[in-house]
């Protein structure tokens, strides 16, 4: 039988432990968005008392700021989230190929184990420096430097998704990276809501050590929980090399890439793939960013409690789509990939356009109910790309997919950015419009090569030849049964 799109002859406590990935995903994302939440509104806050006077008490509401002393501070908060995330994505672009070698050579445990160090120790100096008011601003990005140097976010999620996508069956592999990515922004969501309330109640410091918590959570599970399965016999392919011949994986992973390059369909459907990942990256990082500083700017007067609230709405509603509208697409309507990354791009051009118009609450809080279907590129894009290479090279296509996320993060941090400072005072709401141009582009393109996209994907094989060993083993699993 089946359990989680994983081939098992008796499910047990046992086979859980091989198969259960979730936990990891949701445990690492609540305790690092905890602190994501709570970083932009502590950066603020420490730029407002030093820009003041540290007695001043109208950082602790932004209303009471006159323009032009409100306009400096958002300058340099935006300064300082622009030189955050490039502590954080630089280190891990240098690590990803490491990660997913690693995975593929020596094991699928360390590169899941290496992030949530780094995740430690940012709570770490996040809770110091929110318990001592004098501590500079500056020293709050140490810690997404501690997240860059052991993989990040990226790190976690192309180890756990390659680890699932060796396991999953691909019949279902788009509907498993899809409860992936539902732990995943189950825990985005959640954690702004808890971390909120913490630091509402006791203060941020006190919300740090919770985020912290979580995440030494998420090593025990990992360490003591999750074991590594072995291979089935004849269940991998061999991917060209031979043994843990080396530590450096470059020479591995631009032969991957060079394979691949040579393989016409391969190269198209992972590039198509690949193109409508990477844009949905950088506008996503780039919107998170200045999301903040853009609900400020309206004067709406949200405490922490209430913008976190918002946060884990947007995240919510798309995580749910993943565990309910998802799977019916899939296995209900029979819908292809990328069909369903065209609507779900469809539904963030509409959430982005409701942004750009805000002006109230209400319309804020309805816009994520458009954009229910977003989250899905995500499951979707790196599902399809999975379908073309062999189990025994995932962890180098997830981290080739880790590299460009982390470049279209810094891209994305970089363009949104700047130009939420150009046009903040004439138009805070522009950079949800350039999110919406940017998002035409994949849109484009897949409408001008869906057919190609449909007949490739029906004609992939590496696609049947996965089907074929898949059923070999249900017979083979079949045979073992006693029979009555």
């Amino acid at each position: 039988m089946k359990l989680f799109g994983v081939l098992i002859e008796k499910p047990n406590v046992r086979t859980l432990r091989i198969v259960l990935l979730e936990p990891v995903i949701l445990f690492y994302m609540m305790g690092i968005w905890m602190q994501f939440s709570l970083f932009q509104p502590l950066l603020f806050e420490k730029i407002c008392s030093r820009t003041l006077g540290s007695d001043d008490n109208s950082c602790q509401n932004s209303t009471r700021l006159n323009a032009t002393t409100r306009k400096g501070i958002q300058e340099e908060t935006s300064r300082l989230l622009f030189w955050s995330n490039l502590c954080l994505t630089i280190p891990s672009i240098c690590l990803a190929p490491f990660l997913g070698y690693w995975g593929d050579t020596f094991g699928r445990k360390f590169p899941v184990l290496l992030p949530s160090l780094g995740a430690l120790l940012s709570a770490i100096n996040y809770a110091v420096c929110a318990a001592i008011p004098g501590t500079p601003a500056e020293l709050l990005l140490l810690s997404n430097l501690f997240q860059g140097l052991t993989g990040g976010f990226t790190g976690v999620i192309l180890a756990v998704s390659s680890w699932a996508a060796t396991l999953t069956s691909i019949r279902i592999r788009t509907s498993r990276l899809g409860l992936i990515e539902f732990a995943n922004l189950f825990g985005t969501a959640i954690a702004p809501a808890v971390g909120g309330a913490v630091a509402k109640q006791w203060g941020s410091p006190y919300a740090f050590g919770v985020a912290g918590l979580l995440t030494v959570l998420q090593i025990a599970y990992v360490m003591f929980f999750l074991r590594v399965e072995k291979p089935h016999p004849g269940s991998s392919h061999s991917s060209g090399y031979s043994g843990a011949s080396t530590l450096i994986p470059l020479r591995e992973l631009f032969g991957f890439i060079r394979t691949k390059w040579t393989d016409l369909n391969a190269r198209f459907m992972i590039s198509m793939a690949a193109l409508c990942l990477t844009v949905t990256w950088l506008v996503s990082t780039g919107t998170t960013e200045i999301r903040y500083l853009f609900v400020e700017s309206l004067n709406l007067n949200w405490d922490i409690l209430e913008y976190n609230l918002f946060a884990a709405e947007d995240a919510g509603i798309r995580g749910l789509t993943l565990v309910t509208i998802l799977p019916f697409l899939k296995h209900y309507w029979h819908m292809k990939d990328f069909p369903i990354m065209l609507c779900a791009f469809s539904s963030k051009i509409v959430m982005f356009a409701l942004w750009a118009a805000s002006k109230t609450s209400a319309l804020i809080f309805i816009a994520p109910v458009t954009g229910f279907l977003a989250a899905a590129v995500s499951a979707c894009g790196r599902s399809a790309a999975s379908k073309f290479v062999q189990k025994t090279d995932q962890g180098k296509l997830f981290s080739l997919l880790a590299i460009l996320e982390n470049l279209s993060s810094l891209i994305g941090s970089l363009v949104f950015q700047n130009v939420y400072v150009a046009t903040r005072v004439w138009f805070s709401g522009f950079p949800f419009v350039l999110a919406d141009i940017f998002l035409l582009v994949p849109v484009a393109f897949l409408l001008l090569y869906m057919p190609i996209l449909r007949s490739t994907e029906a004609s992939n094989t590496v696609d049947r030849q996965q089907l074929l060993d898949e059923a070999v083993l249900d017979t083979d699993s079949a045979r073992d049964i006693p029979k009555r």
